[in-house]
């Protein structure tokens, strides 16, 4: 499955909560970031290609317009479409941001339907420029933090990001505190180990709760932050040696 994966951009945890669930609770393959300022989301902005930017409209250093420019001068998201996030005591007016090539605004409060419609106008899955998502039996990510290792099952992958399902049995936050992951592959995959690759924390959610209220598995989509080297001439071996095996089962 080819993820849809959404910048969201704006000052206020709550409000970035809000379109996050609205998103969720109608796209099953949304993945979704967020950023808080314009100087952490321009630093997103240059690792990797995003499908949709919503973007407030003030930012604690930087008016929206700001940040857009600053977007569209990005190499990796100058054509990724961007919504203006107008908060509701905003007095600017939409003209200013339609005078800027600011074509998409929403003004808060909105309704999630309306958040629904637009994405759907702006990301259409069919035309989406990623990268191929692969799944194999038996491949492992090893999750690691200070204090513990969190052993889990990788749904599939990609160059960019991984989809995998772990038990949080040992400490649910430590298992989201972690940013660094090894990827453990089959023999079939010529018992390929990829050490050490940094990783952010893309999406989550539950699939099992103990007996406590507790997390006790659950699914992380993970992407990768600046894999290179050693690590990804590892990982594009083993995804075309995947490749190659479903080409295999096709003749």
């Amino acid at each position: 499955m080819d993820y849809r994966e959404i910048l969201i951009v704006h000052p206020e945890q709550t409000i970035r909560g809000l379109m996050e669930g609205y998103l969720h609770s109608e796209f099953e393959d949304m993945m979704v970031v967020e950023a808080s300022s314009s100087e952490q989301a321009e630093e997103l902005l240059s690792e990797k290609a995003f499908d949709l930017i919503l973007g407030s409209s003030a930012l604690p250093d930087a008016l929206g317009v700001q940040f857009y420019v600053r977007a569209r001068r990005s190499l990796q998201n100058a054509e990724t479409p961007f919504v203006m996030v107008v908060d509701a005591d905003s007095k600017e007016p939409s003209s200013r941001f339609f005078q800027h090539g600011i074509e998409h605004v929403l003004h808060l409060p909105f309704s999630s339907d309306a958040l629904h419609k637009k994405v759907r106008a702006l990301t259409n899955p069919r035309n989406k420029r990623k990268m191929p998502r692969f799944s194999f039996p038996g491949i492992e990510v090893h999750l690691l933090d200070n204090k513990e290792r969190f052993k889990g099952r990788v749904i599939n992958l990609s160059q960019n990001s991984i989809l995998s399902e772990v038990d949080c049995s040992k400490g649910f936050p430590h298992l989201l505190g972690s940013s660094v992951m090894d990827l453990v592959f089959p023999a079939e995959l010529n018992g390929i180990h990829i050490e050490g690759i940094s990783c952010r924390l893309s999406r989550v959610r539950v699939l099992e709760w103990n007996d406590f209220n507790g997390p006790q598995k659950i699914r992380v989509a993970w992407a990768f932050v600046s894999l290179e080297g050693r690590a990804a001439r590892d990982l594009g071996e083993a995804l075309d040696l995947i490749e190659q095996a479903y080409i295999g089962v096709g003749q």
